[in-house]
């Protein structure tokens, strides 16, 4: 899985590049977000595999480890807010179709870009504190495992948790929103339209609602999967690394595909 989401974003970033009509706000946010997918992916791919074939306890809760989980947190902050980022995109793009192109100039796209970074860098700075927060995969068990201090759990709980629940539940309302007003556009634009016209439009519709749904999917199911995790419901171990480990790439992977 880890495999397939380093191809299908590394083709999403390809994919940006070279097409003239995504050389754009959303095509740059869409580009920036396949980067921070792309990061988790690969440190599942090349860190999460080898270490739990090898059973290679000892490396991964070393300091080497540490830091790579502390990357892996500075990726899935990054795509978490580079989705409530595209999903601004969509929406003033769609509410303020003729305002958008002057709104989003190359300054406020890196600035769209930016910001998630930014705030992503904000999210790991406790995990300097290598001997009190910190996170690390554990081969034995398969699951990411905080450090078992007050600062482990106040980051895992209140850093990663609630706010990533945060973010995606004013997602939800922002891209239901612009289905919203895609739907009003549509209505609008069935009345002084022939029907070849009508039946374009209502398939880029088409188009861009399973898009979005998909896209919100992806989150929803990550979010169910840890939510899952932290309030004890599953158990054993495969049903840990399923809700927890598996669901966590797996949605990353998938994210490069939408």
């Amino acid at each position: 899985v880890g495999l397939f989401g380093v191809l299908s974003n590394g083709l999403g970033i390809y994919t940006v590049k070279k097409c003239r009509h995504l050389h754009n706000s959303f095509g740059y946010l869409c580009l920036s977000h396949c980067i921070a997918n792309m990061g988790v992916c690969a440190t599942f791919l090349f860190w999460c595999a080898p270490t739990t074939l090898a059973q290679a306890e000892v490396i991964t809760s070393n300091e080497i480890g540490k830091k790579i989980g502390q990357l892996n947190i500075l990726f899935w902050d990054a795509c978490v807010y580079s989705h409530f980022s595209i999903s601004i995109n969509r929406f003033i793009c769609i509410t303020f179709p003729l305002k958008a192109s002057n709104f989003f100039t190359a300054r406020v796209t890196a600035v769209f870009i930016g910001i998630p970074w930014l705030l992503a860098l904000f999210h790991i700075t406790p995990y300097f504190w290598v001997n009190d927060c910190f996170i690390f995969y554990d081969p034995l068990t398969w699951q990411w495992n905080y450090a078992d201090t007050v600062c482990g759990n106040y980051i895992s709980i209140y850093f990663d948790f609630y706010t990533g629940l945060a973010v995606f539940s004013v997602m939800l309302v922002t891209d239901m929103g612009t289905l919203l007003k895609l739907k009003l556009i549509h209505h609008k634009a069935a009345v002084f339209t022939d029907l070849r016209d009508h039946s374009h439009r209502r398939r880029q519709e088409t188009r861009f609602f399973f898009q979005l749904l998909l896209h919100f999917h992806t989150s929803r199911v990550a979010v169910d999967g840890i939510l899952l995790y932290y309030i004890n419901i599953v158990t054993s171990r495969l049903q840990i690394f399923l809700s927890s480990t598996f669901v966590w790439v797996a949605c990353h992977a998938a994210d490069g595909s939408v």
